[in-house]
């Protein structure tokens, strides 16, 4: 493996440390996140326990809290989905080992040695305790500390994973408590009265705790909510894990929701009621996800003078509460570059499954133009729109507490790269002539990065610019549209897809982004924006690539082939 790769190699001195804190067994307490200890035993497995937390997470690209992180395995698999981290582990020496490990694995987050109980900052969108506030059981002031930082624990959600009742057996002058018992009083004092069991680890429950929406809860009995059913895999399918949801909502239902769903949405926000004249269905296909289902809906008002109005309703709508405060404080930008359509809001139709979560806008009539089709004029529209939406970063993390602060996939990606090739050439795809640019991109990347890291993720981007996403309406500025990846990143991002286009016209497009934002009251330079439009690309092609299924289509390998053929765009030798 390259040195400059990522993951890097475990040094001996690591292993040494690992060996001296496991112990005699030879078997350390959970796995350890660092593939040169993939075959090292450890008594407990994070793979289960993950695939039952991972559909209960919200708050992407949130705050979280990881306590008694360990090795870090819960901390790394938590900041791959998009969270700020905070570890904090009592183990002088677990935390050394972690921070090693956190760094050969090129990850950010951070590691705080030692209680919970003394934690300062206290105030995270997701905690994760597993099996951790058992302990406090074992001793008297132990359970006092805990009952003194539950309260002061600020919190949307927690996962909770109780203690085993034969690892507790009744001493006197300790609490005798049960992991039902348990669960409730944490649940209590914590003030996340609505409680849900979502799966079990052997003789240990999981539950998610969540603060309801009108506040916390008194001194009312807690209900805990028993685990959503798991829907068995059909005969010919035994080989697939069967997944825990909720029977999906026919596409029947959802029509007949949707009509009523929208009238109030959009009545309630205009003061006045509404009634549908008409509705017209749009599908549009997504490569990863089948089709998406839209809905322009003509609406009459109900009063003495009717007034018309038309909405765009969209299902299926991803980090729903997220989305609410981006698109909520679009509706009061007003930049001459660009403009958001009016956001009226979120209705869930179908008790919180994906695709009964309806957004609904005001419905633009115009243009869309893929960017590799684009006339010069369209490309410089599209570049004043971005620099446009740059400039409305300072009001946007005073008006949005939970702005995504990074782009979540310019990340080491190297060791991922590989994976994927070696994947591809399973499938019999020649990649000879890739393998010398995934050579240069590993040997090359972690100075690539640390530049994208100096330039700073200052900027508001829209990430996902261009295509269908920005319209171009008969009069007025570029409506820009699908919100739902809006982060802050390094500037000029938000033109990524314009790295797309002929090579020969990117200093161009970099030298007009940059003159847009000065003239505005901002600050670029053309060589970063240049720099970072292009990488960010880079980077997004290679990052798609490695997430998806090398054994489904041909898609993966064009992502992978574009990425490694433009490594010219890092200014790489």
């Amino acid at each position: 493996m390259n040195s400059k790769t990522y993951p890097k190699p475990a040094s001996e001195s690591l292993k040494q440390a690992v060996r001296e804190i496991i112990g005699g067994d030879g078997k350390a307490y959970a796995e350890i996140p660092h593939p040169d200890f993939a075959a090292w035993p450890a008594k407990r497995k994070a793979a289960k326990r993950q695939k039952l937390i991972e559909p209960h997470l919200e708050y992407r690209g949130g705050t979280a809290l990881d306590i008694g992180t360990y090795f870090g395995a819960f901390s790394h698999w938590l900041e791959d989905l998009g969270y700020r981290v905070t570890a904090v582990e009592r183990n002088r020496q677990c935390v050394a080992v972690a921070r090693q490990l956190r760094d050969l694995s090129g990850k950010t987050f951070d590691i705080q040695e030692g209680s919970f109980h003394d934690l300062v900052q206290t105030k995270f969108d997701v905690v994760l305790a597993l099996n951790v506030f058992y302990q406090s059981l074992r001793r008297p002031n132990s359970f006092a500390q805990l009952e003194q930082f539950l309260p002061r624990l600020d919190c949307h959600m927690m996962i909770f994973e109780s203690h085993d009742p034969s690892a507790l057996p009744p001493v006197e002058g300790r609490p005798d408590m049960s992991p039902e018992k348990f669960v409730r009083f944490i649940a209590d004092r914590a003030g996340l009265s609505d409680v849900q069991e979502i799966g079990t680890d052997g003789p240990r429950t999981l539950y998610k705790l969540k603060r309801p929406a009108d506040g916390r809860a008194k001194s009312a009995t807690i209900e805990i909510k028993p685990a959503a059913p798991v829907k068995k895999a059909a005969p010919a399918a035994k080989s697939r894990p069967a997944k825990e949801s909720k029977p999906p909502i026919t596409v029947a239902a959802l029509a007949l929701l949707l009509d009523a769903g929208v009238e109030k949405l959009v009545g309630d926000h205009i003061g006045c009621a509404v009634r549908q004249l008409d509705k017209k269905e749009h599908i549009r296909p997504k490569v990863s996800q089948g089709k998406r289902r839209y809905f322009r809906h003509r609406l009459e008002t109900v009063e003495a003078k009717p007034r018309q109005l038309t909405v765009f309703s969209k299902s299926g709508v991803g980090a729903p509460n997220y989305l609410l405060q981006v698109e909520s404080f679009l509706n009061d930008v007003r930049i001459e570059e660009f403009r958001a359509p009016h956001f009226y809001g979120i209705a869930d139709l179908a008790d919180g499954q994906r695709e009964g979560c309806v957004g609904v806008w005001e419905f633009i009539a115009g243009e869309t133009y893929p960017v590799q089709q684009a006339s010069r004029e369209i490309l410089h529209r599209l570049v004043k729109a971005a620099a446009g939406i740059g400039t409305a970063t300072e009001n946007a993390k005073v008006r949005v507490p939970k702005l995504r602060d990074r782009v979540r996939f310019a990340k080491p990606l190297a060791a991922a790269v590989e994976t994927t090739l070696r994947i591809l050439e399973t499938r019999g795809v020649d990649t000879s002539s890739l393998r010398p640019q995934a050579d240069r991109f590993a040997a090359h990347e972690e100075s690539v990065l640390a530049r994208l890291r100096d330039i700073g993720n200052t900027t508001l981007c829209h990430m996902d610019f261009g295509n269908g996403n920005v319209v171009f309406p008969e009069s007025g500025p570029p409506i820009v549209i699908d919100w739902e990846s809006a982060c802050l990143g390094p500037p000029a991002s938000t033109l990524r897809k314009l790295a797309m286009v002929d090579a020969d016209i990117h200093p161009e497009l970099a030298a007009l982004y940059a003159k847009t934002v000065q003239s505005l009251g901002g600050k670029a330079n053309v060589a970063d924006a240049l720099f970072a439009m292009r990488a960010v690309q880079v980077y997004y092609s290679l990052d798609w690539g490695c997430r998806r299924d090398p054994h489904e289509g041909n898609m993966v390998e064009h992502a992978i082939r574009w990425g490694l053929t433009n490594l010219d765009f890092l200014e790489i030798p």
